[in-house]
């Protein structure tokens, strides 16, 4: 029974406002994943086959200008290419042959008529016409193997057994143009592909720089079209040197596109993806394979608002001693109140109320913070400043013994308000009210 070919996405299905979401994108039952992106590292340059043996390619150069300079070579006839050996996935195509430049590139399309044999490295990707395309640069610069007679400098051979067989292709203590005669100004660096895996290996035994002129090289993978490329960070026509390194182009296949698939905005390539998403948006992977299929899964990040800042309501002048009660807004979660030298007798954290008891006079401030029921957090806590004032204790200024049937009076601090007067045992003669700082009464028994 042959597995589906699916993808499938998992990740962040729901996030808050100016959050990010990272999404991963799995492969199963895709027995040949293509190319549509590579993602770069760096290998130990002892993996590499041998810098020894196999055909001798120069012989093979047309095209140039002179002494196999800014040549290319395809085997004979050169527009049939040389037989990689195996079937070989590069950008989401199936390969059997192959082409070489001199200047350090092999590629899979039929350079005749096509102008690639420029000695110029540019930055890739680009479409102009004389740019190398459906290529591997390893790297794109002036080489000269063809100097003096000192050749041959390029050679190939495929090497192992079905189905983990590999092509090599490497350039030998190739010279550098107007550095012919500097043999510290050669180079030798491998380009190796792998049957099954299609990843591309890329060794760099001597990569060196003319002195006299110092250009920029190119190392990495361009489409056939000029539109997509991969390269080594530092190495898009940039003035470099490397010794004893090895670097993989391992394909991984996945493009992720927002909106829409086809259609919808390019995002980027490989198995993982972090998107910044303002509102809910839809997020599609997209794996084509080197049988000609497409499968494809969608993913959808819902984006939850902010909630509003909290706002407490309440007293904001009160007294020592009394109990208070402060709200804010309903609905939320994870109520977080803040209250200093205050008595918590109610409510609290996960309500949306709190009851207090002020324990000492003073400045204080009630704040609160909540998340929204989805869990997105307000942006600032809600505050609420309080006065305290402190509780004066009445003072009762008056006789401390009386007789029965005696009148008397009783004074307290004046310019208060509701005051309460409790007298047992004693008949009522005059004040004690509400706004009266003093009563008289009789004692009557």
């Amino acid at each position: 029974m042959v597995e589906s070919q699916v993808i499938v996405i998992s990740g962040d299905e729901s996030i808050c406002t100016g959050e990010q979401a990272a999404l991963h994108a799995e492969a199963t039952g895709v027995n040949s994943i293509g190319s549509s992106s590579y993602s770069f590292s760096y290998t130990d340059f002892n993996n590499h086959p041998p810098f020894s043996g196999g055909i001798a390619i120069d012989p093979d150069f047309i095209d140039c200008n002179w002494n196999y300079d800014d040549c290319w070579a395809g085997g004979n006839p050169p527009s049939a290419g040389y037989d990689i050996g195996f079937s070989f996935c590069f950008f989401n195509e199936e390969y059997s042959n192959f082409y070489v430049g001199s200047n350090g590139w092999i590629g899979f399309s039929d350079p005749t008529n096509q102008w690639w044999t420029t000695f110029t490295a540019t930055p890739i990707p680009n479409t102009n016409s004389s740019v190398p395309k459906n290529c591997i640069f390893a790297p794109w610069q002036d080489w000269y193997p063809g100097v003096n007679g000192t050749g041959p400098h390029v050679f190939y051979y495929t090497t192992g057994s079905a189905p983990s067989r590999k092509l090599v292709v490497y350039w030998l203590d190739c010279p550098l143009y107007n550095c012919q005669d500097n043999e510290h100004a050669r180079g030798t660096f491998m380009i190796v592909l792998n049957e099954g895996t299609n990843i591309i290996e890329n060794y760099l035994q001597k990569k060196t720089n003319c002195p006299v002129n110092p250009e920029g090289a190119t190392q990495g993978v361009h489409n056939t079209d000029g539109t997509i490329a991969f390269t080594v960070p530092g190495r898009n026509y940039e003035v470099w040197q490397a010794i004893n390194e090895g670097t993989l182009f391992e394909p991984s296949g996945i493009i992720w596109y927002q909106d829409a698939y086809p259609g919808g905005l390019l995002l980027g390539y490989g198995p993982d993806i972090v998107v910044n998403p303002i509102i809910t948006t839809p997020y599609f992977a997209v794996l084509g394979t080197c049988n000609g299929n497409v499968v494809t899964d969608n993913w959808i990040v819902t984006v939850n608002p902010t909630p509003p800042d909290p706002v407490i309501t309440g007293q904001s002048e009160v007294c020592q001693g009394v109990a208070y009660t402060y709200t804010t807004q309903t609905g939320m979660t994870a109520y977080d109140w803040t209250v200093p030298n205050g008595q918590i007798t109610g409510g609290g954290d996960s309500y949306d109320y709190i009851e207090v008891i002020w324990n000492t006079p003073g400045s204080v401030q009630v704040q609160v913070t909540y998340s929204s029921a989805e869990g997105c957090p307000a942006l600032n806590p809600g505050n609420f400043p309080i006065t305290v004032n402190a509780f004066d204790i009445p003072s009762i200024e008056g006789v401390e013994e009386i007789c029965r049937d005696e009148t008397t009076i009783f004074t307290t601090q004046p310019g208060m308000q509701a005051y309460l007067w409790t007298y047992p045992e004693a008949e009522w003669i005059s004040g004690g009210g509400i706004s009266e700082n003093f009563v008289e009464h009789r004692l009557s028994r």
